[in-house]
């Protein structure tokens, strides 16, 4: 299971300074982020909400008691 966000960043004019700018990085247009899941979710109940420009994306496990087993790097 993997979670993807995408979408689109618009170039904006700094209006204050008179549309005049000496350095800016280009973090304008289309962006897509890939997060693999730890555990299987439940696609019909995901809920996104954007607030104060953080993202908050809360998934629900398919399967509670699913866990992904933990391997201890002494007994490699």
């Amino acid at each position: 299971d993997t979670l993807t966000v995408r979408g689109q960043r618009h170039h904006e004019i700094d209006e204050e300074h008179g549309g005049v700018t000496h350095v800016k990085e280009c973090y304008w247009g289309a962006f897509s982020r890939s997060i693999v899941l730890p555990c299987p979710v439940n696609q019909e109940d995901v809920d996104a909400v954007l607030k104060n420009g953080i993202l908050i994306i809360t998934l629900k496990k398919r399967d509670v008691r699913s866990r992904v087993p933990v391997i201890d790097l002494e007994e490699l």
